[in-house]
């Protein structure tokens, strides 16, 4: 599946995800059965830290949109459409993550 903004995903790209009444930024985590999968930044920090105080292996939960227009309510996107410091310092922290869990490369 081919998105109508932006192209094509690979595991790890950001994107903006139009659910509802509602957009949330996420990081592309593959494809389902008609979906589009996802994680979002501060999922991935929470189950990681959660994990680690554990001494246990995270897993992380995926968020996903489905419908018949699907490819229509995802977009990729770059870094640079986070507002904020804190929004930046988060997405860094969970693409770092996801490279030590060799989820992306």
């Amino acid at each position: 599946m081919e998105l109508k903004l932006g192209g094509k995903l690979e595991i790890g790209d950001p994107i903006l995800v139009s659910y509802g009444h509602g957009m949330t930024f996420g990081l592309f985590a593959g494809y389902g059965r008609g979906t589009i999968q996802y994680y979002t930044c501060d999922g991935i920090i929470y189950n990681y830290e959660g994990a680690k105080s554990r001494n246990a292996k995270p897993r992380f939960w995926k968020g996903y949109i489905h419908g018949s227009s699907v490819e229509y309510r995802v977009a990729k996107v770059n870094k640079d459409i986070l507002y904020s410091i804190e929004s930046l310092k988060k997405y860094e922290e969970a693409i770092d993550i996801l490279k030590q869990e060799n989820i992306i490369k």
